[in-house]
């Protein structure tokens, strides 16, 4: 069977379509920019620094403490002796003032450990 092709219509030229002279322009203009142009997406989220997920605080602090008391009993030839508190504390350091009394205590609390009821003698 013979394909046909369907019939084009075309719309009706009016008398005025005919005497107008042609459009010089593009069929599509962009308004004028006011801003500059941004080269980047505004972020919402902060930039990612790597592919690899975020490890969090409580995993570090395990990390380290299972590192260095492994390193520190070797070094005192001693196996599986405790090295560090079995937790510890967190503090968000949120102005000045917490800063100077958290900086305050790091620097004097050795100090205090000969009045701590629990001192045995020795190196902390």
């Amino acid at each position: 069977p013979a394909r046909t092709e369907p019939a084009r219509t075309e719309p009706a030229r009016t008398e005025s379509a005919r005497t107008e002279p042609a459009r010089t322009e593009p069929a599509h203009t962009e308004p004028a920019r006011t801003e500059p142009t941004r080269t980047e997406p505004t972020r919402t989220e902060p930039a990612r620094t790597s592919a690899r997920k975020q490890t969090p605080l409580s995993e570090i602090v395990r990390q380290l403490k299972t590192f260095s008391a492994k390193r520190i009993n070797l070094l005192r030839k001693s196996t599986g002796k405790p090295v560090w508190q079995r937790n510890y504390y967190e503090h968000i350091i949120r102005n000045n003032e917490s800063y100077q009394k958290i900086g305050e205590y790091i620097l004097t609390n050795p100090i205090q450990w000969e009045n701590d009821r629990y001192y045995s003698g020795g190196t902390p």
